[in-house]
C-alpha cells in the first residue's frame, strides 16, 4: 500500500484512502457490527451462513467475528485492489488461531470478491475478476486445507451411508442364513460364490483354501465337500437346476445378485 506523505492524502485510483473506505461501508454497510443478523440482511452472506451453519456447528458470536473479520479484510484488498497479486495476500496469507474460522473468513473474502461492483470501471472489474480467481486457486490447491472441510464432510456422509448399508446387510444376512440352514453343500457354495463375486471377491484375486476355511466356519460343512461343490460346473443340469433356487433365495433381499444368477443361468441354459 502506498504511504500518505506529510499530511497530504495520496490518491489510490482517483480517490483518497478515507473516500474509498466510506465508499465502501456505503456498498457493504458499517462494521464492526455487534448483530450477525445485521450481516445476514446481504443476500450472500445469508446463503453462505445458511449453507455452513449447520456443517460448522459454531454459534452465534462466532460467526459474528467472522463476518466483522472479513469485513475488515475485504476493507484493506479493496484498497490495494490496483495490485490484486499484493491484494491476495490479505487472503492467502491470513493466520488465526481458530483455522476454521480462518478457512471460513478466506471463503468469505472469495465470495465478496467474486460479487462485487460498486462503482468499479472496467479495469477495476477485470481486476477484482483476477483477486477472486487467485483466492479461488489457493483454496482449491493442495494442502493449503481449505478443501479439507468438503473432503470431510463428504467422508463422513459416505461413511453414514456405509454404516447404513452394513446394517441392512447385516439383517439381510442374518435372513439368508436362515434360508440356507438345512441346503445341500453345492447350494451353500454357490449362494457364497455369488455373493464373494458380487464383493469383488473372485477366484483369480483371493485363495481358494480361505474361501474354503470361512465357509466350513459359516456352515459347519465337511471341508472337502465345500471344496468339491466350489469346483462349479454350470454346463450340469444339477448345476442349472441349483441356480433357480438360489435365484429365488437371492430375489427378495439381494436383487441384483439374483440378476447376476439369472444372466449365469441364461448364458448356460
Amino acid at each position: 500500500m502506498q504511504m500518505m506523505q506529510a499530511g497530504e492524502p495520496k490518491e489510490v485510483n482517483g480517490e483518497t484512502l478515507q473516500q474509498v473506505r466510506e465508499r465502501i461501508r456505503m456498498y457493504r454497510e458499517d462494521y464492526p457490527k455487534d448483530n450477525l443478523a445485521d450481516f445476514l440482511l446481504v443476500e450472500e452472506n445469508r446463503n453462505f451462513y445458511r449453507s455452513k451453519k449447520w456443517e460448522l456447528s459454531h454459534d452465534e458470536q462466532w460467526w459474528l467475528e467472522a463476518f466483522n473479520r472479513a469485513y475488515a479484510i475485504f476493507d484493506e484488498m479493496r484498497l490495494e485492489l490496483d495490485n490484486p497479486f499484493k491484494a491476495k495476500k490479505w487472503a492467502t496469507e491470513l493466520i488465526l488461531n481458530d483455522k476454521l474460522m480462518q478457512h471460513t473468513v478466506v471463503q468469505m473474502l472469495h465470495y465478496m470478491t467474486e460479487g462485487y461492483d460498486f462503482e468499479l470501471n472496467e479495469e477495476q472489474l477485470i481486476k477484482m475478476s483476477m483477486l477472486a480467481e487467485e483466492i479461488k486457486d489457493f483454496m482449491e490447491g493442495y494442502g493449503n486445507g481449505y478443501n479439507l472441510q468438503e473432503r470431510y464432510n463428504e467422508l463422513l456422509k459416505k461413511y453414514q451411508e456405509l454404516e447404513k448399508e452394513n446394517e441392512r446387510l447385516l439383517l439381510s444376512m442374518s435372513q439368508l442364513e436362515k434360508n440356507m440352514r438345512g441346503m445341500p453343500t453345492a447350494i451353500q457354495c454357490l449362494v457364497f460364490y455369488y455373493i464373494f463375486n458380487y464383493l469383488g471377491v473372485n477366484y483369480e484375486n483371493s485363495v481358494k483354501e480361505h474361501w474354503i476355511r470361512f465357509i466350513e466356519k459359516v456352515t459347519g460343512k465337511n471341508a472337502q465337500n465345500i471344496k468339491k461343490h466350489l469346483k462349479i460346473d454350470f454346463d450340469c443340469a444339477r448345476t442349472q437346476q441349483n441356480l433357480r433356487i438360489v435365484h429365488t433365495l437371492f430375489l427378495d433381499l439381494f436383487p441384483n445378485i439374483a440378476q447376476l444368477v439369472e444372466n449365469d443361468m441364461k448364458a448356460y441354459s
